[in-house]
């Protein structure tokens, strides 16, 4: 979805799938990734950490 500047759907599809498996790494990357993608750097904090 990224690639094809699909950003809204990537980061709602990264929030739901770090909701759903709250202690994944990997979700919480995921969902920190797709919102720098989407130039929302600031909102990225928070799941990058796992918070």
């Amino acid at each position: 979805m990224l690639a094809q500047q699909r950003h809204a759907e990537g980061i709602e599809l990264a929030a739901i799938i770090t909701q759903l498996d709250r202690g994944s790494a990997i979700a919480h990357f995921c969902s920190g990734y797709a919102l720098q993608m989407a130039n929302r750097h600031a909102d990225a904090i928070v799941p990058s950490r796992g918070e």
